[in-house]
């Protein structure tokens, strides 16, 4: 199963230089601002409603979500006082994005992932998306 995994710091009026010189040298990022188009592949004639700074982990074939997911997380430990700072104004989660091969998936999240993000004061969001027809053209809306 294919996954990606998220910081995600979403609100108005981010101050993005303030967060990348926070947590730009955990993993690699980008901005998208409010207004500015969204996805043209999943979102076509959309804008963001809001700013939004977004890093991204890609995930190992053979990478189990939950052990992935706490790495993840706990890479950002260091980082603690600021994720929580920005947590008082703003909307920030851990996003978990799976792309199942099958119809159906269970994901397990452990104490220690959900202390970990809780002692950032972020929350945890997981989206499966079932997208192989999509991909492999057959998908109809």
């Amino acid at each position: 199963m294919k996954f990606f995994l998220y910081l995600r710091i979403a609100g108005h009026a981010l101050d993005f230089d303030q967060i990348i010189s926070d947590l730009h040298a955990y993993f690699p990022y980008k901005i998208m601002r409010e207004g500015e188009e969204c996805s043209k592949r999943f979102h076509p004639g959309k804008v963001h409603t809001e700013d939004i700074w977004l890093s991204e982990y890609t995930s190992g074939e053979e990478e189990l979500i939950e052990s992935a997911l706490y790495d993840f997380i706990s890479a950002y430990l260091p980082a603690k006082e600021s994720i929580r700072e920005l947590s008082a104004l703003h909307d920030v989660s851990f996003v978990c994005s799976v792309y199942p091969d099958d119809n159906q998936c269970g994901i397990k999240l452990s104490k220690k992932v959900i202390s970990a993000a809780s002692d950032m004061q972020a929350s945890i969001r997981i989206d499966a998306a079932f997208l192989k027809e999509f991909y492999e053209g057959s998908y109809k809306k």
